[in-house]
């Protein structure tokens, strides 16, 4: 049934070159050391999409790299934290839960805590970064930004570990939040650093109009994870095998949070 999709992507794939890892990914292997914090999000992204595809259809697009090599790389690049400017500790946020979805393939398996404990420290600390500024707006300045698709990210990246609100407090305090902040017809906010809120949706980007709905429904939902399934035990013998041969539990750096 799927065979015409393939086909067309084999296709693409000729088309634009894309045998050239480089072109695809738009960075060598040798040049992965100088990726910034910013573009490492869409690379890793890129880099989880087409080493799911080659799980499912062993070397129909080979890539001379993949996430053995970036989990490498990342261990270097420096998350910037609250006290940093908002545009650093922004671009740091999103990429350490990127690199959640990575490991889970979007939450396609679960977890563990052990196998990446410096980035749950991270989004952690991050999560209570966001609710002291809550406090802030709630008490003495309304125009105090909290990032509530940042809020949706942690409870989604927490819950991929397994836990729940019964289970862990931060989860069940983030899903009280979210479910607070969710507007009559079910939508929640869209808000950036620096914007009052108030533009109207439909003046929005596709995305932006649906990114805070999309991580907080993705963040309030159980999760069923499908470990019986063939290409999630792959997945999670995978990342059992690359996160002890790119030492990812650890950091090659000393981190500030």
């Amino acid at each position: 049934a799927c065979n015409p999709l393939l086909d067309r992507a084999d296709h693409i794939w000729r088309l634009a070159g894309f045998r050239d890892t480089s072109l695809l990914f738009g960075h060598t292997k040798e040049s992965l050391h100088l990726v910034g914090t910013d573009p490492w999000l869409m690379l890793l992204m890129r880099i989880l999409i087409m080493e799911f595809n080659n799980l499912l259809y062993p070397g129909r697009w080979f890539c001379r790299y993949g996430l053995k090599e970036a989990f490498v790389a990342l261990r270097r690049v420096e998350l910037k934290t609250w006290a940093d400017s908002p545009p650093e500790f922004q671009d740091s946020f999103y990429l350490a839960t990127h690199i959640v979805y990575a490991m889970s393939a979007y939450s396609g398996i679960k977890v563990n805590f052990n196998d990446c404990p410096w980035v749950y420290r991270y989004i952690r600390k991050s999560y209570k970064y966001w609710m002291k500024q809550e406090k802030i707006k709630l008490t003495k300045d309304p125009d105090t930004y909290v990032d509530v698709d940042g809020i949706g990210e942690v409870v989604d990246c927490l819950r991929g570990l397994g836990l729940t609100e019964a289970s862990d407090a931060m989860v069940c305090d983030g899903t009280v939040w979210l479910l607070e902040q969710q507007q009559k017809p079910g939508n929640f906010p869209v808000t950036f650093q620096g914007d009052s809120g108030k533009v109207r949706l439909k003046d929005r980007s596709a995305y932006d109009a649906i990114h805070s709905s999309w991580v907080c429904t993705q963040a309030l939902r159980d999760r069923d994870f499908q470990l019986g399934a063939p290409a999630s035990r792959k997945w999670a013998e995978l990342m059992q095998r690359l996160v002890k041969q790119t030492r990812f539990d650890t950091l090659d750096y000393t981190p500030r949070f």
